[in-house]
């Protein structure tokens, strides 16, 4: 996996473990073993684990770039953005002089929200996500574990992964990818509804 995929898989992992005390004791069990072994481990497996966490390779430093210019594209047009998919049109007008052109996203979902869509775009966006979090989290508090307990854990696990990974990676401009997170926040939503009515002895699931 890529370093952005294990930054998004490692929360989503603690995550869940926040909610199931087993997986908690495991992982931390885990965790340990692994740092009293890192002497040991060869060579090459030392560089690409102190690369996670130094960023001085050629996409880290490639990323920075991109990130500044498009910072600088957010704060042209802070309020509206320079419009939805126009990050590529408008990237030369703010990277340093000599860039390789072709750059497409910004490697950073909320960074391209901001530049393309304003801050209004994305704290509606931000919104959705809080909205998300906080009723799966009450919910997931208040409720018996069960089927639908399980899949809301799950889905909101998996949007956290992504929140993480949208920081390093413009995932949700990917068709695929993007249509995935909205397919596991709906079935998020559902488990919910289906919690609730449960509850309320409304609608069976």
């Amino acid at each position: 996996m890529s370093r952005g995929a294990w930054f998004a898989f490692l929360p989503s992992v603690i995550f869940i473990a926040i909610w199931i005390r087993p997986l908690s004791v495991f992982l931390l069990a885990i965790a340990i073993l692994v740092i009293a072994l890192q002497p040991f481990y060869p060579p090459y497996l030392r560089e690409r684990l102190r690369s996670f966490f130094i960023f001085t390779d050629t996409s880290s430093i490639d990323r920075k770039i991109i990130w500044q210019a498009g910072w600088k594209m957010f704060l042209s047009k802070p309020w509206l953005g320079v419009g939805l998919g126009a990050f590529m049109f408008n990237f030369k007008k703010f990277v340093v002089e000599n860039y390789p052109s072709g750059i497409v996203y910004a490697h950073n979902c909320y960074l391209q929200m901001a530049s393309e869509i304003g801050i209004i775009g994305l704290l509606t966006f931000l919104s959705i996500l809080f909205s998300f979090f906080y009723h799966g989290i009450k919910i997931l508090n208040t409720h018996d574990k069960n089927y639908f307990w399980y899949i809301l854990l799950a889905s909101q696990a998996a949007i956290v992964g992504y929140c993480v990974q949208m920081g390093v990676d413009t995932i949700l401009y990917s068709l695929d990818l993007g249509m995935l997170f909205w397919l596991i926040m709906g079935i998020g939503v559902a488990a919910m509804k289906c919690l609730e009515a449960k509850d309320k002895k409304a609608v069976p699931c």
